[in-house]
């Protein structure tokens, strides 16, 4: 929706823009229609002065998921590192014997969720 509004905005017909906006049920949208009504200095109709809010507030509803996500996913990793070092005991004890081949896969699954803990902790 975005686009359109630019792309129309860039033409210089600002009816198609207005119209675009007036259609797009974006939060950002109401950005643009709150400056297209300075720009003709009408009467604002949807945002007032809480339009900067609003729409901020819009855009973060949707945040907490990730920051949930964020905040338990190294914890996951570590989980997973602690089940895979366990399993490789598990194999030791199981077999009566210790080597690569006996722990490998089990330390291989480990070290998998242990790069995905520490990915989302570096994005984080």
């Amino acid at each position: 929706m975005h686009e359109q509004i630019v792309r129309a905005l860039l033409r210089g017909d600002a009816a198609i823009a207005l119209h675009e906006s007036d259609r797009s049920h974006v939060p950002t949208v109401a950005l643009y229609r709150a400056a297209f009504d300075r720009a003709n200095r009408r009467p604002r109709r949807r945002c007032g002065r809480s339009c900067p809010a609003r729409v901020i507030q819009a855009l973060r509803a949707p945040l907490w998921v990730l920051g949930t996500l964020g905040a338990v996913m190294p914890f996951v990793g570590l989980f997973g590192t602690v089940i895979g070092i366990l399993g490789s005991f598990r194999q030791i004890g199981m077999t009566g014997q210790s080597g690569f081949a006996v722990v490998a896969p089990a330390i291989s699954e480990a070290l998998i969720t242990t790069a995905g803990g520490i990915a989302v902790a570096v994005e984080r």
